[in-house]
């Protein structure tokens, strides 16, 4: 076992000791997929050793969030946060509560609590290798070594991240098979279903024929494929529709699409949804809604919301393939950076990583979303332009900060808020840090 790994197993179990000492823990967890399947993990994990707990998902972590909920809990309460925390330590440290951080972001300071637990500190990237999923998974497999069937939820948190399953997430996936929870199917990475709902409310792989019934018709029935379902297609139809997939991609350069959708779909032999992108497409659906505990509830394998989840999904998806549309002709190029600058979309992170994905991958996409008051801006990139020394969380962190907001995230995709009217100083400034990262 990588040494690594085993120091922070050691960690994983000073922590999950320290847990099972208390009768109640609080929880913060990131309302993202990531953010989802880690406070799930934990969840299962304190109903099966009778702890108890309350979970709170949130956008950020800030002075104004730790106030908010401050009566629902006391000081000797410990606070968990999960997928967040390890770069917000000036916002929590003056809590008088025991405080445990699980998390795979960057940070600069270290916070000062014994219980931080965190891939970057170990010399793992937290942004390809280990998401948040996986490190509370190791502190409920260190709770209880029957919680190795929660190994699942930590590989829809990776494709939450859309991390690579290497590393320590390798390690995961190993825990996964050994538990008799998954099997796997080769071929193009998509969820079950008729090919063409698939692609028309799929993003991932976004192509020419996304969302357009009569194209996607019509490419079905040239190819054989018609009234096909992803799941009963024989070995040689599923290597002709992934050749198909690739050769477009292919002409648009996108080599990192080509590597996301085509290799290993994990499936689950005793989860209501049985496709991880499946599981993953729709958790984060529910998070679009803010219905979390829905998505918490399709975590824990409770088939009673399953129409409630689905519905979302679908409902999820058909905002996404329309802001597509909409946003395609808008979409603006800059020396360094490709950006569009639209309205009420659903989710701008969506649209940055379809952009770099499948359209426009020789730069980074920045979208910015003008809704409720201010500019949400996401950005994303690709393993490429990081070999090239892209690091859009400390572009993001920067350019922020000289407009007055507060931006962070990964080196491959990281996120702010600016005020209205600061979206050229922004663009201009992130431009400039873009193009000297990549040149130098």
């Amino acid at each position: 076992m990588d040494s690594a790994y085993e120091m922070m197993t050691s960690k994983a179990r000073d922590i999950a000791k320290y847990i099972e000492q208390n009768d109640f823990c609080r929880i913060f967890s990131h309302n993202d997929g990531d953010g989802i399947t880690s406070a799930s993990i934990l969840t299962e994990a304190f109903l099966r050793k009778g702890i108890k707990f309350q979970v709170s998902f949130i956008p950020k972590l800030d002075e104004n969030i730790i106030e908010y909920h401050k009566e629902s809990f006391d000081e000797e309460t410990p606070i968990i946060f999960c997928d967040i925390g390890s770069s917000q330590w000036n916002v929590i440290k003056d809590l008088k509560n025991p405080i445990i951080i699980l998390d795979h972001h960057k940070y600069k300071e270290t916070p000062e609590t014994e219980y931080f637990l965190n891939p970057e500190t170990y010399g793992i990237s937290g942004s390809d290798h280990m998401c948040a999923a996986c490190v509370a998974y190791l502190v409920a497999k260190e709770m209880s070594k029957e919680n190795i069937d929660l190994s699942v939820l930590a590989l829809v948190g990776i494709e939450s991240d859309r991390q690579k399953m290497e590393h320590i997430n390798a390690e995961i996936l190993k825990d996964a098979e050994k538990s008799g929870e998954i099997e796997i199917r080769k071929g193009l990475r998509i969820g079950n279903g008729l090919l063409k709902d698939i692609f028309m409310t799929y993003t991932d792989p976004y192509l020419e024929i996304t969302g357009d019934e009569q194209k996607i018709d019509k490419f079905l029935k040239e190819n054989g494929l018609d009234g096909k379902k992803a799941e009963d297609l024989n070995k040689s139809e599923m290597e002709k529709l992934t050749k198909l997939v690739v050769e477009e991609l292919e002409q648009k350069n996108c080599t990192e699409g080509i590597k996301a959708v085509v290799g290993d779909t994990v499936l689950f032999k005793n989860h209501m949804i049985q496709n991880i992108h499946d599981f993953s497409y729709i958790i984060n659906s529910c998070a679009n809604y803010s219905d979390f505990g829905i998505a918490v509830s399709v975590c824990l394998n409770d088939k009673s919301v399953t129409n409630e989840a689905i519905n979302y999904f679908k409902k999820s998806q058909a905002t996404v393939v329309k802001d597509m549309q909409t946003v395609k002709p808008l979409v603006k190029k800059m020396e360094n950076i490709n950006y569009v600058h639209a309205k009420d979309l659903h989710t701008a992170g969506e649209i940055a990583s379809i952009h770099v994905r499948y359209i426009m991958p020789e730069k980074p996409f920045i979208c910015m979303n003008e809704k409720d008051g201010s500019i949400r801006i996401s950005g994303r990139g690709t393993h490429a332009l990081v070999n090239d020394g892209l690091d859009l969380a400390e572009a993001f962190r920067i350019s922020a900060d000289f407009v007055g907001g507060n931006g962070g995230g990964h080196k491959i995709s990281a996120g702010t808020a600016i005020p209205i009217g600061k979206e050229k100083e922004f663009l201009t400034k992130m431009d400039e840090i873009v193009g000297k990262q990549i040149k130098n």
